[in-house]
């Protein structure tokens, strides 16, 4: 056994400091993942919302989902203005316009930030010809659901409201895309979930159902804007489907002594389709979007399939979802099936058909497993997968109106899935894919549907921002680099979506500085849990981003940022008021 003068001074240094960066990030919620969501905006034809309100509305409703460590990346150039309604062109949404416009506006996010990422906000008149409804969202019926549903927004145009009512709107409808939907834990300890129309009855909570709502005085006030730690967990899982996360990770330095943070980019996966709705005859068959995600290139592939209907209550026949994958880009190898070439695995989930029994009428219910299989074509193998689950998507209606809880509508149907990515064999970073629903027995021409895609598993050079340190005290100088950016351009450098400066991108696609601490931080009071968020954003709309934690600078009294002589007034003042005593080390 050791004695205890073999502890050496600096051993209990590093242990102390690991302890306390233990505690630190004990303390905060899910602090070591950090997650951006690019947004763009629709404004309807005929709405007056101005690009200042958008995005103060946007950085309110960050403000909010800072706690969660998300946030949505938004410049006011990602602004569509006069955009048709698909219908009658009012600037109002009824629910056959509403229908068309999430089809054009999942385009439109592939189209601009690529498959399987992005959050589209549409912002109108009225929503559903309801004069109370402020927003409108939609998220799985089930449980626990795993099925990602298009992920647009709509909210009601009130420019008389204040902007944190309206940030406090988005957010709460954010959080309904980002999965807190039926059932979801709002406090396990407690055993207490949501419940009626996927909310809570707490009115200090995010997803309190009305805003604003009637206080037992009589009097009117907004919801509150707190969301629970198993919230939060929630959250950053629909979070990361959608945006780019980062991992806050420990680094050993060369004496021995664990510093924070070292921030490294999460690898996850992403993918997805969209499809023009209308194209084949049942709408249970008829494929609206897809999205693939995998939180690493080695983790489980999760596949969502969206319809552009529902089934029907009892079905004679079944349907049959396939995905074909060219899982090494090659047309030559593999095998052709309908309009796909080279197919080298498929994946299929059979509705309506029993596994054991074969063929039956059955009566459909949302939540219900159904038999999926992966078949490789080289082999002839065909390898049982995980069940998949038949899921319904909802849209909520939410308002202030409290003489009932918000309305909730069913809205399409679809399947998720779950694949073992080691499973593909995948030898290509782009894939092919296609996906086919089938009606049978009907074997009709127009009972399938069909659409092609590609797979991208790494997205190349995308770029990046690399921070002087992520790790700083206040008053410390923040140094920057940046590659992967437009050449010629001028970056916008923004903290926590406030700009703070702007820098030259060199032909290389390159740019470097540092702002002093009143320039970056002009704020003299810091973040309460000191982490704030750094973007690099250049007219293309692309960015990169990192995260920097701020300490106060012990010697900084008043927290000005500023070490100097208000400082030693504050202590000499503070000192005098108590009584206190300096104590010279021994």
């Amino acid at each position: 056994m050791r004695s205890c003068d073999k502890f050496r001074p600096s051993m209990l240094v590093a242990f102390c400091v690991y302890v306390a960066i233990s505690v630190c990030l004990g303390a905060v919620v899910c602090a070591d993942e950090f997650t951006m969501v690019p947004a763009m905006v629709n404004v309807l034809k005929g709405v007056d919302a101005n690009d200042s309100d958008i995005d103060a509305i946007i950085k309110e409703c960050n403000k909010i989902l800072k706690q969660a460590n998300v946030q949505l990346e938004f410049s006011v150039k990602n602004i569509v203005r006069d955009v048709n309604d698909t219908g009658n062109k009012d600037g109002k949404i009824q629910l056959a316009e509403e229908i068309k416009l999430d089809e054009a506006g999942q385009k439109e996010l592939i189209g601009k930030f690529g498959a399987g990422k992005g959050i589209k906000i549409c912002i109108t008149n009225k929503i559903r010809d309801k004069d109370a409804t402020r927003g409108l969202a939609p998220h799985s019926k089930q449980e626990n659901g795993q099925l990602t549903a298009k992920p647009i927004i709509y909210i009601k145009n009130l420019p008389k409201v204040k902007k944190e009512s309206r940030g406090n709107d988005l957010a709460h409808e954010t959080c309904h895309v980002l999965t807190l939907g039926k059932g979801h834990w709002i406090d396990k300890s407690r055993n207490k979930k949501a419940e009626g129309a996927h909310n809570t009855d707490d009115t200090n909570n995010l997803m309190y159902p009305h805003n604003p709502y009637r206080k037992k005085d009589g009097e009117l006030g907004d919801r509150g804007k707190k969301l629970t730690d198993d919230q939060i967990k929630e959250i950053q899982k629909g979070a990361k489907r959608l945006g780019n996360t980062k991992v806050a990770k420990i680094r050993i330095n060369e004496r021995g002594i664990p510093v924070i943070y070292e921030m490294a980019p999460l690898p996850t996966v992403h993918g997805g389709f969209v499809d023009d709705m209308g194209d084949v005859g049942p709408a249970y068959i008829d494929l609206g979007a897809g999205f693939l995600y995998a939180e690493t290139p080695s983790a489980e592939l999760q596949i969502s399939l969206l319809l552009e209907g529902m089934f029907p209550e009892v079905m004679d026949g079944f349907v049959i979802f396939s995905v074909y994958l060219d899982t090494d880009n090659d047309a030559t190898t593999g095998e052709p099936f309908y309009d796909a070439v080279g197919v080298d695995k498929i994946i299929d989930v059979e509705v309506g058909l029993d596994s054991i029994i074969g063929m039956q009428p059955w009566d459909f219910r949302p939540g219900m497993p159904v038999p999926a299989y992966l078949f490789d074509v080289a082999t002839f193998e065909r390898t049982p997968l995980p069940s998949g689950v038949v899921e319904r998507i909802v849209k909520i209606l939410d308002g202030p109106d409290e003489s009932g809880l918000p309305k909730v509508t069913d809205h399409v149907d679809g399947v998720s899935l779950r694949v073992p990515m080691e499973l593909l064999d995948l030898t290509s970073e782009v894939v092919p894919g296609w996906v086919v629903s089938e009606d049978w027995p009907s074997f009709s021409p127009g009972d399938i549907d069909q659409v092609a895609f590609e797979w991208y598993l790494i997205v190349p050079d995308p770029p990046i921002l690399t921070l002087s340190a992520n790790h700083l005290k206040a008053g410390d100088q923040l140094g920057f680099t940046g590659r992967n950016f437009t050449p010629g351009s001028e970056v916008e450098i923004s903290l926590d979506n406030k700009l703070i400066g702007t820098a030259l991108v060199g032909p290389e696609g390159t740019f470097e500085g540092s702002l002093p601490w009143s320039e970056w931080h002009p704020s003299p009071v810091l973040d309460s849990r000191g982490f704030y968020h750094v973007t690099a954003r250049d007219p293309s709309g692309s960015f990169g981003w990192s995260v920097v934690k701020v300490h106060p600078n012990p010697a900084d009294l008043n927290t000005d940022g500023i070490v100097d002589s208000k400082d030693f007034s504050s202590f000499a003042d503070n000192w005098l008021s108590t009584g206190a005593a300096i104590v010279a080390d021994e």
